[in-house]
């Protein structure tokens, strides 16, 4: 298990090298939107909160991780929006120069939302 690394259909590494993957279906995002697995600031009038399509998670071999580390950015996935129970952080491909935005703008993942 030292060996392997969580990985999602978000990230730059795109699930490579893994077998099997599990669909999770209904997460919802705070902070911004998602648009076709790209970061979209959230306007005036956008929802505090918005669900996103699916997304895969796999175990992957650690070996095809390696340019993964300075592209993706760790969102949490937290079971509701009190974040209170973390489950995971999740790799996310996103820029290095756009990185810091994200991270002011609080974007994370929820289960539910309460």
């Amino acid at each position: 298990m030292d060996s392997l690394i969580l990985d999602c259909s978000l990230s730059t590494n795109g699930l490579k090298g893994s077998k099997i993957h599990a669909t999770i279906s209904n997460l919802i995002i705070e902070g911004a939107r998602l648009n076709h697995n790209t970061l979209v600031e959230n306007t005036a009038d956008s929802p505090s909160v918005t669900s996103i399509d699916d997304i895969k998670l796999a175990w992957i071999p650690q070996e095809h991780t390696k340019y993964m580390k300075n592209s993706d950015l760790p969102i949490t996935l937290y079971e509701t929006q009190f974040r209170d129970n973390l489950i995971s952080l999740l790799p996310m491909g996103i820029p290095l120069n756009e990185q810091k935005k994200w991270i002011l703008a609080g974007v994370t993942l929820f289960l539910r939302t309460y």
